[in-house]
């Protein structure tokens, strides 16, 4: 893997010599929530100590009705944070950052990257996963990995398009020729064909896959081939 690719996401990182202003772009906004990401993470942490802690003194109070209705409360907050970390931890979990998890289960997945992808979409509704029977398998590329290369394309998708132009947009997994196949439709009324960010290509060839795009009846595809897991 090329130490450009290792040092994606990392505070501090200069764009490639030669990278455009389209692909510098991506790669700065991508990166800049990718570190607020890691600083969130970060203070979930802190809040989940106290938190925990607070819930099992009220839990202890067994005599005291109103300790135990804020002892549920405290229990209500403490799933919530606990929810939300382990999604912030997943997501950021990337085989270049030195992540464990070189597999991705694509429904699961796709449930916890939601929010942050439709943040990078000015006015964009949450996008709907479509899979086909069987199941879809998981894909041979760490969560993390595959977060960044979608949030490339998201945000690339957003830079290409007017002013004013509809942004949404909508996910597909299936098996295709051997692969894992993710196919991410927006609607598309740039001039010509949208580009796919060197960033996204980078991630993708890092675990052995590649992206593709075209335009067809007024939406931009990008395909994304992943190694199949079976």
């Amino acid at each position: 893997m090329s130490a450009r690719v290792e040092t994606i996401g990392r505070a501090g990182r200069r764009a490639p010599a030669g990278e455009d202003a389209f692909d510098a772009s991506v790669r700065d906004r991508v990166e800049s929530v990718w570190r607020l990401t890691q600083v969130i993470r970060h203070d979930l942490n802190n809040l989940l100590y106290p938190n925990e802690k607070l819930m099992r003194v009220l839990e202890s109070r067994r005599g005291d009705r109103e300790a135990q209705r804020h002892a549920r409360q405290a229990r209500s907050l403490v799933a919530m944070i606990e929810e939300n970390r382990r999604a912030l931890g997943r997501l950021a979990d990337s085989r270049s950052d030195g992540g464990s998890n070189a597999t991705t289960d694509i429904a699961s997945w796709w449930r916890d990257v939601q929010r942050l992808l439709a943040s990078l979409m000015r006015n964009a509704p949450p996008v709907p996963l479509r899979e086909h029977d069987p199941p879809t398998p998981p894909a041979g590329a760490p969560d993390g990995d595959l977060t960044r290369l979608f949030a490339a394309l998201l945000v690339g998708i957003d830079q290409q398009l007017p002013d004013g132009a509809e942004r949404a947009a909508s996910l597909e997994a299936r098996s295709a020729d051997g692969a894992l196949r993710l196919r991410l439709t927006a609607a598309w009324s740039g001039e010509g064909a949208p580009r796919a960010p060197a960033m996204a290509r980078e991630i993708a060839s890092s675990f052995g896959g590649r992206v593709e795009c075209s335009v067809a009846n007024g939406e931009a595809i990008f395909d994304v081939f992943a190694p199949h897991l079976s």
